[in-house]
């Protein structure tokens, strides 16, 4: 038998080809002689940069961000073959950097996913595909755009406010310069030195690009990659200066215009491809701040002031730079960072697992597969709906192939199995079986995702045993 793992990570235990590792082992229990192939899958979330990177051969650069709470942390991303950069925000400024009990959304930038942009740009990256899935923010991107600047000033000093001051609409839209700086005039935090107020550059049109053809990143079979190479952890933003004050969500009520004059002109020739799995809108009753912020500690009233101001940031947003944007699907996943990529660095959004299977050559390999098999740590109503699952049983069902799922738990009863069927997927199999703590099943996650396997592959020799009866 001939079979195709494509699978998630099981978040906080094992990475995509970790786990494809221990299916594997439950299936040659029972079938020594099958002929297994393996892609490591993401859909946007965390780690997408790696399993691209392992997929694809590529290598993985370490560097140090400022995290979502402004602490140092060490961050990954990966550079493929041809030069492109795979990243995951999640690496610089997901949930899981902010420490049990500590979260505090208002306050948390992705000030270190705009500085891993930049990193990818002084390697001479201009073509870029970030995740955007794990965050801990909930600032519209405003963080990242900050960044990708040099300064922003808030409470200016005398110096600063004797000079010209940009007109919305004008200086706002302009978007290139010999240096970095991008503005939010109003919505800064106070603690900044006045800097030099850039000229206007380019319009925001020069952010309009071709866009690529992303099936030219090739497919390489995970088995057949070498290791990953690492490198060691630079400063991101070496050389600039990074003792600012962060923006982050708690700024964005006092947000009074939009000046993107200096942004990092490196930005009008760089393809950003956002990698999403999600298509909630920017705000409102299902937009990021009521959608999401529970899970990053935001009670009912920071959930109102969040989608408040992003509101303010997305009319301030279609004035000064003439995009409206924020119905666009995927534009409040992360915290609004998928608006912030749209409007402010020119990025378009993508179904996270289309990209993988496509880049990973999910097509070729599984038209010559006799059974598909995917999972991740959790399945829930969510695995149904652009997670890693749905997809893989979707794109598996459009070439008539069988599609079984392995999960660490199954949440949703019968309501979840129902979905995964509908998106087809033939059977199902958790990991665990018995009441167990959450702390002990992760320890353990190897061992119970080999026997999940081993399982369901016994139930697969089953089937292919039975014979209709005559009547």
């Amino acid at each position: 038998m001939r079979i195709l793992i494509a699978c998630d990570s099981f978040k906080g235990s094992l990475g995509s080809a970790e786990a494809a590792k221990h299916i594997s082992i439950g299936i040659r229990r029972v079938d020594p002689d099958a002929h297994i192939d393996v892609i490591p899958i993401a859909d946007g979330g965390e780690g997408t940069a790696l399993a691209l990177a392992e997929a694809l051969g590529g290598k993985l650069e370490r560097v140090q961000v400022r995290g979502p709470m402004g602490d140092p942390v060490e961050a990954v991303y990966g550079i493929l073959p041809g030069g492109e950069a795979v990243m995951d925000m999640a690496s610089a400024s997901g949930l899981t950097l902010v420490p049990t009990g500590k979260t505090d959304v208002l306050s948390a930038s992705t000030y270190g996913t705009g500085q891993l942009i930049l990193a990818a740009l002084d390697k001479g990256c201009r073509r870029i595909y970030l995740g955007i899935g794990g965050s801990a923010t909930n600032d519209g991107g405003l963080g990242m755009a900050q960044a990708l600047g040099a300064r922003f000033p808030g409470a200016e000093p005398q110096a600063e406010r004797a000079a010209p001051q940009p007109q919305p609409g004008a200086a706002a839209l302009a978007l290139v310069r010999p240096q970095h700086g991008a503005r939010f005039p109003g919505a800064e935090p106070q603690a900044e030195q006045a800097a030099p107020q850039p000229q206007p550059g380019a319009a925001a049109s020069a952010l309009v690009r071709p866009q690529p053809d992303d099936r030219s990143l090739g497919s390489v079979s995970a088995e057949a990659s070498r290791p990953l190479a690492v490198s060691s952890a630079p400063q991101a933003d070496a050389g600039r200066p990074s003792a600012a004050p962060l923006l982050a969500g708690k700024h964005l009520a006092g947000l009074a215009a939009i000046d993107l004059s200096g942004i990092d002109p490196r930005l009008a020739d760089t393809e950003i491809s956002v990698l999403c799995d999600v298509t909630n809108p920017l705000c409102g009753p299902g937009g990021a701040s009521y959608i999401y912020g529970p899970q990053k500690g935001a009670d009912p009233a920071e959930m109102a002031q969040l989608d408040a101001g992003l509101d303010r940031l997305a009319g301030l947003v279609k004035r000064d730079l003439g995009l409206d944007l924020a119905e666009a699907p995927g534009a409040g996943a992360a915290g609004g960072l998928g608006f912030g990529l749209m409007a402010f660095a020119g990025a378009r959004l993508l179904r996270g697992v289309d990209f993988m299977l496509d880049a990973a050559g999910f097509d070729e390999k599984a038209r010559l597969a006799d059974l598909v098999i995917t999972g991740e740590g959790r399945l829930d109503h969510q695995s149904a709906f652009g997670k890693t699952p749905a997809g893989v049983a979707r794109r598996g069902a459009a070439l008539g192939k069988p599609v079984a799922a392995v999960g660490g738990a199954i949440a949703g009863g019968a309501q979840t199995m129902a979905a995964l069927r509908e998106a087809g997927v033939g059977a199902i199999e958790a990991c665990v079986c018995a009441p167990m703590p959450l702390e002990e099943a992760m320890e353990k996650a190897p061992a119970l995702l080999a026997d999940a396997s081993e399982r369901l592959m016994h139930s697969v020799a089953l089937g292919t045993r039975l014979v209709p009866c005559n009547a």
